[in-house]
């Protein structure tokens, strides 16, 4: 297997809560090699044909309020739920100045998370493309430190080196000198506010970690990261070969980078990755619980049962990833489609607060009950929007709860990365959950692990 693959999409359909979606980019990230055609197109990788069409973009700027259909992203559908903010961290990347231009105060104007979900309005028009001018929502206004980069002369560490598309092409990497990373977006051949979002996420995403839980696996492991591959078109992927991070452009050629949240998922299957090194991607005896969906081509992989598979539950950590930096806000590719709650396959929405109520059952079932076709249940990003809504109800309560509950089950989430197994499944993974806890916390998250997945029909 060369990389993780990630997004992929069954169903481009919006749920019942996502009329307003424009699927900017409805072939979505998957397989490495693989995305999923619009209804218009062949389908050569086996993926069902998605059944919105995606609409030419066209110059376009943010809307100044949300429409009127659009579903807010981060109302949590539990009552229990409804004011999830993780203490204080979140809200220290998030600082918008309407002057951050002219601003001496701040080095980079970048946008929080992604224009959509900083603005929570879906962008006018059909969508982002490379000449929209952003001046007016590129406010979220940052200082990168000079600690965070080398004296290579660029943006990169002993833990990330971020490139345009390719190692040769140095002349177009963001450069240190002169330690300002104002840049505007529109028109822009060499991308440099995507290379300056993904280093300044990334290295978030890193401290973040740290910070919090002590450690980052991806740490020190030197990840070349291409912010904007034009080889690679709607998808994304870490290579486990090389240990290399892509993201690459939609079908308008906007970087899929312009959302955070991508690369931070992303760096999500790094850091598993390096947990164990690779443990995730080894199953005992050679058996793994996931296999190609039925009758589909390579490129699209399905957990066998409800039960799921190693690699939906990579996807799920990976998704929760991203949705612990931006914990109010855990939607994933909100750009992308132009729609708030991000990419929905099947109609379930990879936004973990959409997900709370959701049954192994139902997600398992999804594309074959959407109509996008049986042969997709429980493909592997699906079955990870199930995985990232169980982590995210159990860190949503543990914030609720406040004190050391808030950090320890983080901590939590990052000691079970080290014992993930290709062969593992939700049943064993809970199994894992429930001795570390009781290891290292007492037992204290038993009561709510245990009922996240009784809830779900998982044990």
């Amino acid at each position: 297997m060369k990389s993780i693959s990630d997004f992929e999409t069954a169903s481009m359909s919006p749920s019942a809560e996502n009329d307003t979606a424009s699927t900017a980019g409805a072939s979505a990230l998957g397989g490495g090699a693989s995305s999923i055609p619009t209804s218009s197109q062949p389908n050569p990788q086996g993926s069902p044909p998605a059944t919105s069409t995606p609409q030419s973009a066209s110059a376009s700027s943010l809307t100044s309020t949300p429409s009127a259909s659009a579903s807010p992203a981060a109302t949590p559908n539990s009552s229990s739920m409804t004011s999830v903010v993780d203490i204080g961290y979140e809200l220290a990347g998030k600082n918008l100045v309407p002057d951050c231009a002219t601003d001496s105060n701040f080095n980079s104007c970048l946008f929080w998370k992604n224009p959509v979900a900083q603005t929570g309005a879906i962008l006018s028009g059909h969508g982002l493309t490379t000449s929209t001018d952003l001046s007016s929502v590129q406010i979220d206004a940052v200082n990168i430190p000079s600690g965070w980069y080398d004296n290579s002369g660029y943006l990169q560490n002993p833990t990330i080196k971020v490139y345009l598309d390719q190692t040769s092409n140095t002349a177009a990497r963001v450069t240190t000198a002169a330690g300002n990373f104002k840049f505007a977006y529109a028109n822009d051949a060499n991308r440099k506010v995507t290379q300056t979002m993904v280093f300044y996420w990334l290295m978030t995403e890193v401290n973040f970690f740290k910070e919090r839980v002590g450690k980052f696996y991806a740490e020190n492991h030197g990840v070349v990261v291409f912010a904007s591959d034009s080889t690679l078109q709607n998808n994304a992927y870490f290579s486990l070969t090389d240990h290399t991070l892509h993201a690459g452009r939609d079908d308008q050629g906007v970087d899929l980078a312009v959302g955070a949240e991508i690369v931070l998922h992303e760096m999500g299957h790094a850091n598993a990755f390096f947990s164990s090194n690779g443990g995730i991607h080894i199953a005992s005896g050679g058996q793994t619980a996931d296999g190609y969906c039925t009758t589909a081509r390579a490129g699209s992989l399905c957990c066998r049962d409800k039960f799921g598979c190693a690699s939906g539950i990579d996807e799920g950590q990976a998704d929760h990833h991203a949705g612990l930096v931006f914990i109010s806000d855990p939607a994933l590719g909100q750009t992308w489609f132009n729609n708030l709650n991000g990419v929905v396959d099947c109609g379930i929405a990879r936004n973990a607060v959409k997900n709370l109520n959701l049954t192994a059952d139902e997600v398992y079932l999804s594309c074959g009950n959407s109509g996008a076709g049986s042969n997709f249940n429980g493909e592997i990003h699906i079955m990870g929007a199930l995985y990232a809504s169980i982590w995210y109800a159990l860190a949503a309560t543990a914030r609720a709860t406040g004190g050391a509950d808030a950090v320890d089950i983080d901590k939590l989430f990052s000691e079970h990365l080290k014992v993930l197994t290709g062969a593992d499944n939700f049943p064993s993974v809970y199994a894992k959950l429930r001795a570390i806890d009781s290891s290292l916390f007492g037992g204290k998250f038993g009561t709510a692990i245990q009922a996240e997945f009784k809830k779900r029909n998982l044990i």
